[in-house]
């Protein structure tokens, strides 16, 4: 509770007025007048008991280079007692030692900076693998820990004890904390997943996962009805839940990957900054922004965001190419739809484009309640016979939003393509391809990739087509489905670690679905994901199947350096294709294929794709499609 001052008092004769010089025992020095005085009150807002403190967040799966280092010196500038963290600190998933202690290196940098403690807690990113966690013991000791401050129990927790679980040793060890420590006036508890998240969708899904263990810490915290509020992180998403009359603070990100949409959806960087009080943590989120309060974003009004975020929608059909060349402009509509209550306003640019020249540019409109507004858009070579096979789409970069009252808009972007495409042929072999990765069983692969749709992960590190590139080919004979790819590269790393995405190597995603179910290409599940790294370091040759249990029953992969790279050989058999089209006679197939550049083994691979991403904004529907022929 706030404390009531006693006050010195002496009485001052000014002519005819009585003045009092007041003297706070916290150092106040103030003349009242006996009558009226210009402030609310004297009782300062400087109990002894209270404290402040800041919690920063995820700053990897994804990083944004320079965020958390500007937390740190915004940290500084605000002056906590002490910083704590929910975890995911670095970017991990690596068995790279080496790799690793640079990690490490680097964060610890950055804290090293901070005038005030850091209190570190592991995240799924920071103990990924054994050695990660022998690493994390080496740098830093226990990985779950508690501390008292000013009678307030601080639970260090940790949430990948295994992975998404917490042992029983960990449970005992929260028991016993907390019956050390009955009578203390608040307790926090800091972990990485909101693991209560997890086990409420377990029982919604009826699934059968292994509990994380979370139901019994709860049932711990929830003894003799002690007060607490817990933080997690790991969603990148901001959102306040309420548990049996508690509050579960889910923290956004403080440089983690995230699509930064904004408020309304709690995508946004920030510290949070606690001050503690006997009636509890009053919560302020600090960010670039400005500062919100802990309902910047409740349960209630996320759902009331996705429902508008699901109404607004821009769509943008490819434009079909009627030949295997581009001779003359073609023309598509773009469909902007709003399934809201209220209107809905779109404003859409194209970017520059070397290939096809948009009309028009701009698109600025105002889309009534639950209406469709159809805007015509042309697409025009810039050099006349250009091969469909070799165009890129051209981006369109949309703003759609709602005004949701109070002076707030919600307001979020997506970056759509509108490509010009057509059927690309799938031939038939009439012999068998020997899958060895020598691909000389290939006449020629017909598809180039030079010119990418998009080039994602650690973009910048991408130096144009002599840096990483690739053609590939697609067919087929009477038992499987053939991909060969023909890669540059001017440095092949071999695969170390677990996490293939990060290293050299070819990514392909096969949709054998019928057409009509394939036409966003949105559920993982129901596409084959094959990723292929060229060499093994642990062997010294390759190739690296990423989770083969998990590819198509059967598939063959080989792989063959070659002087500007390497190549990649996969059979997948017809009676998958078959399976997936739910036909012996099956028309069609839609493929996508990607390549992972990591020149520097101490950064993130760039990502080099022919088309855009399946479940992302930027896909259309039928790219990648091949027909038999």
């Amino acid at each position: 509770m706030r404390n009531t001052f006693g006050f010195i008092v002496a009485f001052v004769l000014f002519g005819s007025a009585f003045c009092t010089i007041v003297r706070a025992q916290q150092d106040l020095s103030i003349t009242t007048d006996k009558g009226p005085n210009p402030w609310t009150s004297l009782n300062l807002n400087n109990d002894p008991k209270n404290f402040q403190f800041a919690v920063v967040t995820d700053r990897t799966g994804g990083h944004r280079a320079g965020v958390f280092e500007d937390a740190v010196r915004k940290l500084n500038l605000l002056q906590p007692e002490f910083v704590m963290s929910v975890g995911d600190l670095i970017e991990g998933y690596s068995r790279d030692e080496t790799q690793i202690n640079g990690m490490w290196d680097e964060f610890q940098s950055f804290v090293a900076k901070l005038k005030m403690p850091f209190f570190y807690v592991p995240g799924n990113h920071d103990l990924s693998n054994e050695m990660q966690q022998r690493k994390w013991a080496e740098r830093f000791g226990r990985k779950f820990y508690h501390f008292v401050y000013r009678d307030v129990l601080f639970l260090c927790l940790n949430s990948e004890d295994p992975v998404r679980h917490m042992s029983a040793e960990q449970i005992e060890y929260v028991r016993k904390a907390l019956d050390e420590n009955k009578n203390v006036r608040w307790t926090l508890a800091f972990l990485h997943q909101p693991l209560w998240v997890f086990e409420d969708r377990a029982e919604r899904t009826d699934k059968e996962e292994k509990p994380t263990g979370w139901d019994d810490i709860e049932r711990l915290l929830q003894a003799n009805g002690r007060q607490y509020t817990v933080f997690a992180g790991h969603i990148h998403s901001y959102t306040k839940y309420v548990r049996h009359d508690r509050r579960y603070i889910v923290l956004a990100s403080t440089g983690a990957g995230s699509r930064m949409r904004g408020i309304p959806f709690g995508e946004f960087d920030h510290v949070a900054w606690v001050t503690m009080t006997d009636e509890g943590p009053i919560l302020a989120n600090l960010m670039l922004s400005g500062i919100w309060d802990e309902d910047v974003v409740t349960a209630e009004s996320r759902k009331r965001v996705s429902t508008l975020a699901q109404a607004g929608r821009v769509v943008a059909p490819p434009l079909p190419a009627p030949t295997e060349t581009l001779a003359a402009a073609v023309t598509t509509q773009v469909k902007l739809i709003n399934d809201a209550d209220v209107p809905l306003t779109v404003s859409a640019q194209f970017r520059n484009s070397d290939q096809l020249r948009p009309d028009p540019y701009v698109i600025d409109a105002v889309v009534p309640p639950n209406s469709v507004k159809l805007i015509d858009v042309k697409l025009e070579p810039r050099t006349p016979g250009l091969k469909v096979v070799e165009l890129s789409p051209v981006p369109l970069d949309v703003t759609m939003s709602y005004d949701i009252g109070k002076g707030s808009k919600l307001q979020y972007q997506k970056l759509l393509s509108v490509g010009v495409d057509r059927p690309l042929p799938l031939v038939k072999f009439a012999r068998p391809i020997t899958v060895d990765g020598k691909i000389d069983d290939w006449a020629a692969l017909p598809v180039p990739c030079t010119r990418p749709a998009r080039v994602g992960g650690e973009s910048a590190a991408w130096k144009g087509p002599t840096d990483a590139s690739y053609y590939f080919g697609v067919a087929y004979d009477d038992e499987n489905l053939y991909i060969g790819v023909d890669a540059t590269d001017d440095r092949v790393i071999p695969q170390s670690g677990r996490n293939p995405f990060a290293h050299d190597g070819i990514e392909v995603r096969l949709d054998a679905r019928p057409a009509a179910k394939r036409i966003g290409g949105e559920d993982n599940k129901d596409y084959a994901h094959i990723v292929v790294c060229p060499l093994r370091r642990d062997e010294g040759s390759g190739p690296y199947i990423h989770e083969p249990k998990l590819i198509p029953p059967g598939t063959h992969v080989g792989s063959a350096l070659t002087s500007k790279g390497y190549a990649i050989e996969i059979a997948v058999p017809l009676a998958y294709v078959k399976k997936m089209a739910g036909t012996a006679d099956w028309k069609d197939v839609r493929i996508n294929i990607l390549q992972n550049d990591r020149d520097d083994s101490g950064a993130t691979a760039a990502q080099i794709w022919w088309r855009p991403h399946w479940p992302g904004d930027e896909s259309y529907a039928g790219s990648g499609t091949f027909q038999r022929q």
